[in-house]
């Protein structure tokens, strides 16, 4: 038997950001996970976005959570020798005089105004054919790629004897007062980082997490140089050199993780709508969202079973709340200190 600290189940953006926020405190940790449809962090935009909703509101936690990310990010850059995190403005379309007349009165606002500039025409993207009353502009937002930064942290795993590449089996599972033993392994505790799929996990699904199914497209525009964020119906996005990411839609109710005709026609058209160039859409992504009822990560010990951990419920924010609650997290499992009310896994009822 192989003896670690913790094995993690999951590899997306939680378990991504957690084993690096462990292996950065030289912590013992072994990844369990096998990529299989529907999982969201491989094809997410990675925005990082102070400002959100229709009246311009600050993000929750955003003073606190950008500068930590911000700084974590750059370390895992140049901890892995690989360029995946940029800062960016976010260009926002104005539609009308009272949005508009919201946005500059938010400029005035002492607690947004350093995150929010004035409005302008974006006259050097004359490939854009809607501009409605301007854009106002976001500062301080970021951008990470996550495709990039995920495979290059699996193969750094791998090559360190750190990562298994397999479906994880509930059923294999096993544990004592001491300890708990999967495979080959026995670990002091396992840490479930699963994202959506967590509804299948027999001893954490009682947890109110649900799903938001999104799809998003990769479009080709060439000669096109956009090193910001823009905002309209959807987002439009820096992939890779020409590549361009679309989105996304957001759908409660579904039966699959494969696209829907309707969601890729809609996002065609808006796409179509908003160029003024020739484009080509080149792939459609699919993704499941783990999002949890008032909207905050889910932290901490299962009530029944100590050495059965979580971290998990980054929803939509999770670009901008993994680097900061894993540190969290990360202190908690090594001193026993509290764990935020807010993210506290004892904030719901056990069933």
């Amino acid at each position: 038997m192989r003896k670690v600290k913790y094995l993690i189940v999951g590899q997306g953006i939680a378990g991504t950001v957690l084993a690096h926020s462990l292996e950065d405190e030289n912590i013992d940790f072994h990844v369990i996970h096998q990529q299989q449809p529907g999982e969201s962090s491989s094809i997410a935009a990675g925005i990082i976005n102070p400002i959100t909703g229709k009246h311009f509101v600050k993000s929750w936690q955003v003073d606190l959570l950008l500068p930590f990310a911000r700084k974590k990010y750059e370390y895992w850059e140049e901890k892995l020798k690989i360029k995946f995190y940029d800062s960016r403005i976010i260009y926002r379309s104005i539609h009308d005089v009272a949005e508009q007349n919201d946005w500059l009165s938010k400029t005035a606002d002492p607690s947004v105004k350093h995150y929010i500039s004035d409005y302008k025409e974006i006259t050097e993207y004359k490939w854009l054919n809607n501009a409605p009353l301007g854009y106002g502009q976001t500062v301080g937002a970021g951008q990470v790629k996550w495709h990039d930064f995920l495979i290059k942290s699996r193969d750094h795993w791998i090559k360190k004897g750190f990562y298994t590449n397999a479906k994880f089996n509930y059923n294999e599972l096993k544990w004592t007062k001491d300890a708990v033993e999967y495979g080959s392994f026995i670990a002091d505790q396992i840490i479930f980082c699963e994202g959506y799929f967590m509804k299948n996990n027999p001893w954490f699904n009682y947890l109110p997490l649900e799903g938001a199914k999104g799809e998003a497209l990769l479009v080709k525009l060439e000669k096109v140089k956009l090193d910001a964020i823009l905002k309209h119906k959807f987002f439009l996005v820096p992939f890779s050199e020409n590549i361009f990411w679309a989105g996304a839609t957001n759908k409660w109710e579904f039966n699959h993780s494969l696209p829907d005709a309707e969601d890729v026609a809609y996002l065609e058209n808006e796409v179509t709508r908003m160029l003024r160039i020739p484009h080509k859409f080149t792939e459609t992504l699919v993704g499941i969202r783990p999002t949890v009822r008032d909207r905050r990560p889910i932290i901490g010990r299962h009530p029944v079973h100590p050495r059965l951990l979580l971290f998990n419920g980054l929803g939509t924010k999770g670009t901008s709340l993994a680097p900061y609650w894993a540190n969290h997290f990360v202190e908690y499992l090594k001193f026993n200190s509290a764990l935020s009310k807010e993210v506290n896994i004892s904030r719901f009822k056990y069933k």
